[in-house]
């Protein structure tokens, strides 16, 4: 688990327009849930976040080969789309059949204010727009990585770009989260009562939204051992002062 912990990043890109806290519990002593960062420059940086099908060593062991995919091809600068091709056919090389990884690929360029992103089955990105001071799940379609292991995969990648403003929050996680259940197992997490609890804490920095979101979290399912791996990245971009 040590080990496993230090695969995960350390520290975050820092920037006077951005703030960003994360966690990642793993529901076992190790899990396949992924996250990482990328500094291109001052202005530009790629997130990604990643969750392997599976639980325990077997999936722990896909995910640190996850992170040499992500490392070796990043290095690269390939477009969003060519990124998403090659991070497919690495994984497909790497799997066996009947294994997948659910992805998301954000570059956040800072200089615009604008995020590019690409999802690959992996749990809707969800916004909150401080103009609107509203939640809302991004609508973008992508399947797994290793499920279409041929050319085709390229036709499924879709990428899209969208402007965000001062004080509006980026929130990636893994459905560790929305498909928590209650003590009694009757009802999930779900994604309206995240997007709920995002708008209840979004005058606070990435933090304190994250540690808000686990609280309640915690109270829904009244315990902290969870039955599947929970990741949680929080983008809160603000003014440069």
């Amino acid at each position: 688990r040590r080990i496993q912990q230090d695969l995960l990043p350390q520290s975050f890109p820092e920037s006077a327009k951005i703030d960003i806290a994360a966690y990642s519990k793993p529901a076992k002593e190790v899990g396949g849930d992924y996250y990482d960062f990328y500094r291109f420059d001052d202005q530009k940086f790629a997130v990604v976040i990643g969750d392997v099908s599976g639980k325990g060593t077997s999936a722990a062991f896909h995910m640190a080969e996850l992170k040499g995919i992500f490392q070796a091809l990043i290095d690269l600068k390939l477009s969003p789309a060519d990124f998403m091709v090659h991070v497919n056919n690495a994984v497909s090389n790497c799997l066996d059949k009947g294994l997948f990884i659910t992805f998301a690929y954000i570059l956040v360029d800072l200089e615009e204010m604008k995020i590019t992103y690409a999802r690959a089955g992996h749990c809707p990105i969800l916004y909150y727009d401080h103009e609107k001071q509203q939640a809302e799940y991004f609508d973008d379609d992508g399947i797994g990585l290793g499920i279409i292991r041929s050319d085709k995969f390229r036709n499924l990648v879709d990428i899209r770009e969208r402007s965000v403003s001062p004080d509006s929050i980026l929130v990636l996680y893994t459905d560790g989260i929305t498909e928590a259940r209650s003590e009694n197992g009757e009802e999930e997490y779900d994604y309206d009562r995240l997007a709920q609890v995002l708008e209840k804490n979004a005058s606070a920095d990435s933090r304190v939204i994250s540690d808000g979101i686990f609280d309640d979290l915690k109270a829904f399912t009244r315990s902290d051992n969870y039955l599947d791996d929970s990741t949680l990245i929080v983008m809160k971009f603000r003014v440069s002062t």
